[in-house]
């Protein structure tokens, strides 16, 4: 009987050992979750890592969870938009830089230079210049968005002589562009990247004058883009279409908010090539063909 007893109380003491050794202190942690501008992370996630203890954060980012062990030092944090952190579970909890609007868009303003021809006829370069003003959409640390407006000045010289005869045709150009450009970021040292830029372009346009002269005089002046009378070859229907499309290409050095930006743009130009013709037709190889060098800054 007596062995019976010792064995009973020698088995009740290794289960209250047990049961000692296995039950866990646990308390209550509460916190608020804010940004680099101490405004409150609704909806952030809070957790203890390797355990199913979670919870998520009010509208005042404020949080309460509930039975986490003592032992535990550290909670993560998550959030969209934000980077995922690992804080004391005794000290404020302020998670990485939150994105405001004006951190994502910004307002642009552009202007440029270079030299403008068309290319299968022998055009040669003429003076170029471009404004333009647009806005820029970050995507990530590495891409924008970067839709613009431009007025463009553009142009060429076609030039003919043989046996005293002179022929010179200036075509200018006034149009506004809508460049619908991606910009790629690479940075290469404090403040500054070197940035590729790429897109189509959109073009109208809006005005400019054709002149020819046949040994220094003036045969014909006209609209490229308006019908006028074409002398011995009656009605002209418009030598171009005001509707234009092409591509714009670039790289060039940020330091900042300013780049300075080696360009070129390729326009498709849609032409009548036959008199007293309304209808128009591409070329693909007649193309105006620009490359300059453009400043930009963003806001």
């Amino acid at each position: 009987m007596r062995r019976i007893w010792i064995f009973c109380l020698m088995t009740f003491l290794v289960i209250g050992v047990s049961l000692a050794q296995n039950t866990v202190l646990t308390h209550d942690v509460k916190g608020k979750v804010v940004d680099n501008y101490g405004q409150p992370v609704v909806g952030a996630l809070v957790y203890v890592e390797g355990t199913e203890l979670s919870t998520v954060t009010d509208v005042e980012g404020k949080f309460l969870l509930r039975g986490v062990p003592v032992s535990v030092e550290e909670l993560t944090v998550e959030a969209i938009g934000l980077s995922k952190k690992q804080v004391k579970v005794d000290q404020p909890i302020q998670v990485g830089r939150r994105k405001r609007a004006k951190d994502v868009t910004s307002f642009v303003l552009s202007a440029g230079v270079g030299t403008n021809r068309f290319t299968a006829k022998g055009g040669s370069g003429l003076f170029a210049y471009e404004l333009g003003m647009g806005v820029e959409f970050r995507m990530s640390r590495k891409w924008a968005f970067r839709p613009m407006l431009q007025f463009s000045h553009r142009g060429t010289e076609y030039r003919y002589n043989e046996k005293g005869y002179s022929y010179v045709e200036t075509w200018k150009l006034n149009s506004i562009d809508v460049p619908l450009l991606y910009v790629n970021r690479h940075k290469v040292m404090r403040n500054g990247s070197i940035a590729l830029s790429f897109g189509p372009v959109l073009s109208f346009g809006i005005g400019g004058n054709v002149v020819a002269m046949e040994n220094g005089s003036e045969v014909f002046n006209g609209d490229p883009y308006d019908s006028y009378e074409g002398g011995e070859y009656g009605e002209v229907d418009c030598l171009l279409n005001p509707f234009q499309f092409g591509a714009m290409y670039g790289i060039g050095f940020e330091y900042k908010k300013c780049m300075l930006n080696f360009y070129g743009k390729n326009m498709c130009l849609s032409y009548a090539d036959v008199y007293n013709h309304t209808q128009f037709s591409f070329d693909s190889a007649e193309h105006g063909w620009l490359m300059g060098v453009e400043f930009s800054y963003r806001f």
